[in-house]
């Protein structure tokens, strides 16, 4: 019970959002010492990873499995939740 009541004054005082899916798959990157070029490899093309590293596109369902696999990142992580809902709620 301590530990609810902990979380929820930090939630209220200090409030900790999500990263998007471009941050986390931007920062993983960066502690993996991972390039451009690497995600290329994975995506198909450089132009494809600058979109993607630059937010001009989400990264699709072909994408997340090859990128979760091949790096050994959970999917979760670079799944946007946004458009889980608008899934789920269509």
């Amino acid at each position: 019970m301590l530990a609810d009541l902990v979380e929820a004054y930090e939630n209220r005082h200090w409030p900790f959002e999500a990263p998007t899916p471009i941050e986390a798959l931007t920062e993983f990157m960066k502690m993996r010492e991972f390039t451009q070029s690497d995600l290329a490899a994975l995506l198909g093309s450089k132009s494809r990873a600058s979109e993607v590293l630059d937010a001009q596109r989400q990264l699709s369902l072909d994408m997340i499995p090859r990128i979760s696999s091949a790096w050994h990142l959970p999917a979760d992580v670079i799944i946007d939740p946004s458009s889980r809902q608008k899934k789920t709620a269509a």
